[in-house]
């Protein structure tokens, strides 16, 4: 006899009482971050262990869009929330956080939590960002400043394809068909005759010098302008705006640094182990 048989209804009553319960949970964290933000002195610190008491997926959920909210206080006492929790779970939000937000000094802020929570994972993730297909122009631009200040010289490639992409929205060209306009043309002379002939030529307007994603010129070459300040702080090179330059450079540049790690690796393992002896 199986006293433990299946009840399916059973774990369909468990799981929606789970699921209510995580949304319960997400709810209160936001409301209870929310009260953090508007506390006094006083209250803050009982306010906060209520909320660093909840679970993390909880506190998770209300800190992510607060960090890259409008509200400068919730905003605050997110990214305070967010030093915290100390987790690498944290370093995404922050990175996002840190470029969605126009306040300089907040993205510097936040970049450094993002550093302090795990460096390496952040600075993949600010290089991901900066050279992720459709990211907004002037994020790319607070990406590649915040990899700048990081100053790993690896993240040289990904900030060079930023400043490659900004290259390529400025010299786009947007046109519009005009349709076709005869022209005569004189092929030369048969004898005595003239021969002359009409040709249909293809018309085009054009309309504005725009960037693919509807950002006017000046601003987009101001992008890329400091797109190119960031890689020089970066480099430590200055080759304008010849991107070719700064990718032959480069290369060059990367198998010098792969040839001196392995080198040190090398010398690493050729060093001979102490070993004491006694007389």
């Amino acid at each position: 006899m199986n006293l433990t048989k299946h009840d399916p209804a059973l774990d369909k009553q468990v799981k929606a009482a789970k699921k209510k319960l995580a949304k319960g949970r997400k709810k209160l964290a936001k409301k209870t971050l929310a009260q953090l933000a508007k506390a006094s002195a006083a209250a803050r610190e009982s306010i906060a262990l209520e909320f660093r008491a909840l679970p993390v997926d909880a506190r998770l959920a209300a800190l992510t869009p607060a960090i890259r909210g409008k509200k400068k206080k919730l905003r605050e006492a997110a990214l305070a929330e967010f030093k915290a929790l100390r987790t690498p779970h944290a370093v995404i939000p922050l990175a996002v956080g840190s470029i969605a937000v126009s306040d300089p000094d907040f993205g510097r802020r936040a970049r450094a939590a993002a550093s302090e929570q795990h460096a390496d994972f952040a600075r993949q993730v600010y290089e991901y960002i900066a050279v992720k297909p459709g990211t907004k122009p002037a994020f790319r631009a607070r990406t590649a400043q915040h990899l700048a200040d990081i100053g790993d010289r690896r993240s040289v490639p990904a900030v060079l394809q930023a400043t490659t992409y900004a290259g390529f929205d400025v010299r786009l060209t947007l046109l519009r068909s005009r349709g076709f306009r005869s022209v005569p043309v004189n092929l030369g002379s048969n004898q005595a005759a003239a021969t002359q002939v009409d040709i249909e030529l293809p018309q085009a307007e054009l309309i504005q010098v725009n960037t693919s994603v509807k950002v006017p010129m000046e601003i987009q070459t101001a992008l890329q302008d400091s797109l190119l300040g960031s890689l020089r702080t970066l480099s430590g090179q200055d080759f304008g705006r010849d991107l070719e330059a700064w990718a032959s450079w480069w290369n060059k540049e990367e198998k010098k640094m792969k040839a001196a790690e392995a080198s040190a690796a090398d010398d690493s393992a050729e060093e001979p182990t102490e070993r004491s002896t006694e007389d």
